[in-house]
């Protein structure tokens, strides 16, 4: 994340804000894909400097999913995936297939991925 300094005399810019906290809020993945169709790390800076927040739809969210990975099947349901539409795949979370079939509860499961639905 770039740098930002705010001057102490002078409120912050909301543009010079989004350039540094956009990037790292939306980690670039998700973007499009979920979430609310309106900017709204901008909405939130536009309200801390006392201005109306701008609800423009800036996309048309698409619908996405979690998938987690509990067992054999679900492995290969997302091996699958990856063989014949990868493009459905955002990305793939904390994958240990050591613990496949051997989940006891959510904190151990082999892992997660979120997809295009």
């Amino acid at each position: 994340m770039a740098g930002m300094t705010i001057p102490f005399n002078k409120p912050p810019q909301i543009e010079q804000s989004l350039a540094c906290i956009e990037d790292d809020f939306h980690h670039g993945n998700l973007r499009g894909n979920a979430g609310g169709a309106a900017n709204f790390v901008k909405m939130v800076l536009q309200v801390a400097c006392g201005e109306a927040p701008d609800f423009t739809r800036i996309h048309n969210p698409e619908p996405v999913g979690s998938v987690f990975l509990f067992t054999k099947e679900d492995v290969k349901t997302l091996e699958d995936l990856q063989r014949h539409q990868p493009e459905k795949i955002i990305r793939i979370v904390d994958f240990h297939p050591e613990n496949v079939e051997k989940t006891t509860d959510s904190s151990n499961r082999a892992g997660c991925y979120i997809r295009k639905v």
